[in-house]
């Protein structure tokens, strides 16, 4: 897209960018508290009740035995498996949009759920100004 719109419009030259959407902010803090409960999962997978004696506990709390310990086959699923499922949902957005000088949108794949065509881009960019060169 960036070859053809800098050969089409030659003013464009150098002046086609690209880049990811943002990620939403309070998607990227639950990625990030999901970071921590994943190693969380890590460090009790791995050393068991031993963690709470780690910290100076002399046992285990009884949450840790009812609940983690009767259902930690399905808890480390659900953390390792489902909920990067649904959170990599937020932040890939399939987002393709077309912007004139940083905020004239000419085109938005979210808007239309398409790719644009060489038509859809041509009016709106010769409409605000930009000398259209035919291909041969």
């Amino acid at each position: 897209m960036k070859g053809w719109l800098e050969s089409s419009f030659p003013e464009l030259r150098g002046n086609v960018t690209g880049g990811n959407a943002p990620v939403p902010p309070t998607i990227e803090l639950l990625l990030k508290i999901m970071t921590v409960f994943q190693f969380m999962g890590i460090l009790f997978a791995v050393m068991g009740d031993g963690v709470f004696r780690f910290i100076g506990m002399p046992r285990a709390p009884s949450w840790y035995t009812d609940v983690v310990m009767k259902n930690s086959v399905p808890i480390m699923i659900g953390l390792f498996l489902i909920l990067p499922q649904i959170l990599n949902g937020y932040v890939v957005s399939g987002a393709f949009e077309v912007m004139l000088d940083g905020g004239n949108l000419i085109f938005s794949k979210i808007a239309t759920g398409r790719m644009p065509k060489g038509d859809d881009l041509i009016a709106p960019l010769t409409k605000a100004g930009l000398a259209f060169v035919a291909q041969a």
